[in-house]
């Protein structure tokens, strides 16, 4: 065990903690990040409100521990992963408002890494938005298809929150 937390230790000075991983992890983990895109009818500057809605919207498993500015530590419990169980996360976040929110994890249990970033883009003159989650998860299982479970699994991660974003919009039209 103490091996392994100077191997993470070290990991974390190579590659930086905070704000965000360096160039080098940054890259390797970029080729191997799952993503998908939805389309929403509504300006980026609502759905920017709904990603920050549908963050506050389940505290049983996601807390904001702390912010300043657009710097925000959160901590999250994942549940029923594959192999792993409940994960417990703690990770920052850095926010361009309306145009982009990146994470990178602080300290996992169980994650050897976990990050991404929710890209906001405009359409049709601003009426419609863009939004695209990519995420990378490293497990550091070493099973046969791990890294297949692994990326199968944050991609259904990565449409359940999609789908949360849209879901708050639709609820905040309903109500207006």
């Amino acid at each position: 065990m103490k091996i392994f937390r100077k191997t993470v230790v070290f990991g974390m000075l190579l590659c930086g903690s905070l704000p965000l991983a360096g160039a080098a992890c940054a890259m390797d983990s970029r080729r191997d990040m799952v993503s998908d895109t939805v389309v929403i009818n509504a300006p980026a500057s609502q759905v920017w409100d709904a990603i920050k809605t549908a963050r506050a919207g389940d505290p049983r498993h996601r807390r904001i521990v702390s912010n300043q500015g657009p710097d925000y530590v959160i901590e999250e419990t994942f549940t029923k992963i594959p192999a792993l169980g409940n994960v417990n996360c703690r990770y920052a976040e850095h926010e361009i408002a309306d145009k982009k929110l990146e994470y990178q994890m602080i300290s996992s249990d169980k994650f050897v890494a976990f990050n991404g970033v929710w890209e906001l883009s405009p359409i049709d003159t601003g009426r419609q938005t863009a939004l695209k989650l990519s995420s990378f998860v490293d497990t550091g299982l070493h099973l046969p298809f791990a890294d297949k479970i692994t990326k199968d699994n944050t991609l259904r991660s990565v449409d359940l929150r999609l789908s949360e974003v849209k879901d708050v919009l639709a609820r905040s039209a309903q109500t207006h």
